[in-house]
């Protein structure tokens, strides 16, 4: 499997231990090898080739809004 970057609207987040939780909720997925929040965008940046729809159900289930956000 390629890698890739996947990039995941991501709402709620305000401070720095939302991104913590948020990081954690991403990094659950072994797919993953990188995330970096963007807190200004609220874009979650993740490196590697997880299903995209899968972190954004988990980022729900754990309180975070969020959506596919195409990497541009």
């Amino acid at each position: 499997m390629s890698q890739s970057d996947v990039q995941i609207k991501v709402g709620g987040i305000c401070c720095g231990n939302s991104i913590v939780r948020a990081q954690k909720v991403i990094k659950a997925f072994d797919e993953v090898k990188a995330v970096r929040i963007d807190l200004a965008n609220n874009l979650a940046h993740i490196e590697g080739s997880p299903d995209p729809e899968a972190i954004v159900a988990a980022l729900i289930g754990a309180g975070f809004p969020a959506s596919c956000e195409p990497a541009s």
